[in-house]
């Protein structure tokens, strides 16, 4: 896949940054090509694409959702402010670096910066694979033995150049979600699941909760149950929409209004 220029900018900041604090500079400008962190769509909510949406057709976390450029400072940016909040590309790294003082990252001795160095090449091969929160890059980069406080600079590093950003990936594991047919219980449940915040996943959802986004989703559940179980007697038909929108995680009232509206009402002879 080729790199987007937001993705290349960012990259190459980050090596940049490096070479200051020692050795470790050389292995992000090798990455600088092949890094595509992915983002599930750049589809506002609501948008009629997700009424046409196959529930369960896309792949979360694949490269091809989008463009690496949502992960940068640019696609946090354009993000729509009436629906999100103010733009989120240097707000969502505050905070996050304990390695860096004031004045910009701190000098590394020689090992330190070989171990920043060989952890920041895993983390951007992971990126290369699929986009991840910042609680899942934490996750994988432990597993494979680097140390916390290393951990803690790649992370600040990533954060910086906008290849990690934690409510960019939130606002599009949402959308992914919806093309699912999920609820907000089980879309919280997944945000969850793959390291995101719980006040974060909470706070995105009820943003699409307010919009109808779930009650979207749960008439589009049991359209597709209708149409499957065409022809069964109403009360199976019935029971099969409840068990799958519980499920996928949809409240009982907006299932019951879905019913109400007559979805599985047989057609007039």
């Amino acid at each position: 896949m080729e790199s987007s220029a937001a993705e290349t900018s960012a990259a190459g900041t980050l090596a940049a940054e490096s070479a200051a604090a020692g050795p470790a500079a050389a292995g992000i400008e090798s990455d600088a090509g092949r890094t595509t962190p992915a983002s599930v769509g750049t589809a506002s909510y609501g948008s009629a694409s997700y009424g046409s949406a196959s529930c369960g057709a896309a792949s979360f976390g694949s490269a091809s959702f989008g463009s690496a450029a949502s992960f940068g400072s640019a696609g946090s940016e354009s993000r729509d402010s009436s629906r999100f909040g103010k733009p989120t590309g240097e707000r969502a790294g505050r905070g996050r670096s304990r390695r860096s003082g004031r004045h910009g990252p701190r000098e590394l001795g020689e090992d330190e910066a070989r171990n920043v160095d060989m952890c920041q090449e895993a983390a951007l091969t992971l990126l290369d694979a699929a986009a991840r929160s910042t609680g899942a890059m934490e996750e994988r980069l432990a597993r494979k033995g680097y140390a916390p406080d290393t951990i803690a600079t790649v992370i600040a590093n990533l954060t910086r150049v906008g290849l990690l950003n934690d409510e960019s990936y939130a606002e599009d594991a949402v959308r992914y979600c919806l093309t699912r047919c999920m609820g907000r219980r089980g879309t919280v449940a997944e945000l969850v699941r793959k390291g995101v915040d719980r006040h974060l996943a909470d706070r995105v959802t009820r943003e699409a909760e307010e919009q109808g986004l779930f009650v979207d989703s749960a008439y589009r559940l049991g359209r597709q149950v209708a149409g499957r179980t065409e022809g069964l007697d109403r009360a199976v038909r019935l029971r099969r929409f409840w068990s799958a929108g519980g499920r996928k995680g949809h409240s009982p009232a907006d299932l019951r209004a879905v019913v109400d509206d007559g979805v599985f009402d047989e057609p007039d002879a």
